[in-house]
């Protein structure tokens, strides 16, 4: 139950919760969160928070790993972010969503240097090359794409397992990914990763 004792501010830590896009919004997410607490007095604070969270995980850059870039072409900075669902864009002031791009329209990824490339689509490709800051972040995020399309491979073969034990029809089994193939040109590395 509500306790305003030790349910003080700073009691709740809304930065771990909260990407670090949000920071002005850290102190509003725990004043909110205090004010629900205190309309459920029955609710303890454990569940209160867990209800901040899933309200949370519904904001479509939840979990994203985000860096700032340029697209190729342009002089506009953006935002560049990947979630364990999508690659996305956002506006770098206001880190509302321009553009979302569900992994499994990706086909391929990779980096030289500190230029990120990504070829998106179903039918007809696109490709989206964009200038990170650095090096490393071009390889982060493409380390991240790599790992949550693998992520979501090993998920769809488990479950192909599980219906097949259930006994449940399903569309057959899972490509597997390609793994990425790693060349080095002096000391950049490309990292090329292509999927079917």
């Amino acid at each position: 139950p509500f306790d305003p004792l030790v349910h003080t501010s700073g009691f709740f830590q809304p930065e771990l919760y909260l990407p670090s896009s949000f920071e002005m919004s850290l102190n509003l997410a725990e004043e909110l969160v205090f004010e629900k607490h205190r309309t459920l007095p029955q609710t303890d604070s454990v569940q209160v928070m867990a209800r901040f969270v899933k309200l949370c995980m519904v904001h479509p850059t939840y979990g994203a790993h985000i860096r700032r870039a340029v697209e190729a072409g342009t002089t506009s900075v953006m935002v560049v972010g990947v979630t364990a669902e999508n690659l996305i864009l956002l506006h770098p002031q206001t880190r509302r969503v321009v553009s979302r791009f569900p992994l499994d329209e990706i086909r391929q990824w990779g980096y030289s240097g500190d230029l990120l490339q990504v070829l998106i689509g179903k039918r007809s490709c696109t490709m989206r090359e964009f200038k990170m800051d650095s090096e490393h972040d071009a390889r982060l995020v493409t380390e991240l794409l790599e790992n949550y399309f693998r992520f979501a491979q090993e998920h769809k073969r488990e479950r192909a397992v599980m219906d097949t034990r259930l006994g449940i029809a399903s569309p057959g089994p899972p490509s597997a990914p390609k793994r990425a193939s790693e060349q080095t040109r002096g000391r950049t590395k490309v990292w090329q990763n292509k999927r079917r």
